[in-house]
């Protein structure tokens, strides 16, 4: 199922509800994805296979339900398989199958499309990982952005789960403190060249 904002996919209430199924679209409900295939009605809850549907016409009728995106090449998408989560960048797509991150992957699991803002934030998180830190974990002598103010300085704290203490780069001793999550690495002390 492709988790996208409503807004950004037409809602179906009612009569639409059933028109769209009959066309042979598959909508979405919470957790839940229905189809018709034939003269039968299937659902499907995460990452349960398709089973035979028994609800309501009044199911149909009264709830909202939006049609399922299926990623394209470019998107970034979160899938949920039964032993693990695979994130990354989808390179292709051919008949539910799409190829991630150099893996080919059933989008008939539970698939989520990222927006743009869970993209940063996971390959900022991937970025602490690649030098053995934990998300926001600082060290002294890391070079960084610091977003609220647009300076690079470098990091004087040793300590930094609340604040991080830094210096600006070419001003002298010029302080500042920043919240970690303000903070856009630029180069971190283990990837450092010393040529001293």
């Amino acid at each position: 199922m492709s988790k996208v904002n409503v807004d950004e996919l037409k809602v179906y209430t009612g009569g639409e509800t059933l028109k769209a199924l009959m066309e042979g679209k598959i909508l979405n409900w919470e957790t839940d994805q229905y189809k018709l295939d034939g003269e039968f009605l299937y659902e499907k809850n995460g990452n349960n296979d398709w089973t035979r549907s028994y609800r309501s016409i009044d199911h149909f009728m009264r709830l909202k339900f939006t049609e399922v995106a299926t990623p394209q090449v470019g998107d970034w998408v979160r899938v949920e398989l039964p032993d693990k989560t695979i994130i990354g960048c989808v390179t292709e797509v051919d008949n539910l199958v799409a190829r991630i991150e150099d893996r080919l992957v059933s989008l008939k699991h539970y698939c989520e499309i990222l927006s743009p803002e869970q993209v940063s934030e996971y390959k900022r998180e991937q970025a602490f990982v690649k030098v053995g830190r934990k998300p926001n974990e600082f060290k002294p002598n890391d070079i960084v952005f610091v977003n609220s103010l647009g300076i690079t300085a470098i990091v004087i704290s040793n300590s930094n789960n609340q604040e991080v203490r830094l210096h600006q780069i070419n001003h002298g001793a010029k302080g500042y403190t920043a919240k970690p999550h303000q903070l856009r690495p630029i180069s971190f002390v283990e990837q450092q060249v010393d040529l001293s």
